[in-house]
């Protein structure tokens, strides 16, 4: 659990779970997922945990002690009663991007 909270610290996202961590000379490679929670349903407003699929998305982060940084974040896709399919929600990656929020704020400094 201490591992878990001083990655959190360090890579700055929080409601993950990290599975392995790969690292070598030039790269890191986090696997991970967020915490699984109910979602509520853009299309009825339905609140479901029903899973409908996962994929795994790579997504690059700010470098970290001179050494690239990429997570890969599995992704919950649910399904909702009403026939809707749609992602988890998370605060470190807006819509449809490949970088984490802070990736960008640090390419634009």
């Amino acid at each position: 659990m201490l591992y878990t909270y001083s990655i959190e610290k360090l890579t700055g996202l929080q409601g993950i779970i990290i599975n392995n961590i790969e690292s070598n000379e030039k790269e890191v490679h986090i696997h991970c997922e967020l915490e699984r929670k109910p979602h509520k349903c853009p299309n009825c407003g339905c609140v479901t945990d029903c899973v409908h699929d996962y994929r795994v998305q790579l997504i690059k982060d700010i470098p970290s002690f001179g050494k690239f940084v990429y997570i890969h974040l599995r992704k919950r896709r649910y399904r909702c009663k009403c026939g809707k399919r749609f992602a988890e929600d998370n605060n470190f990656l807006a819509k449809y991007q490949r970088y984490t929020t802070r990736f960008i704020i640090y390419i634009n400094v």
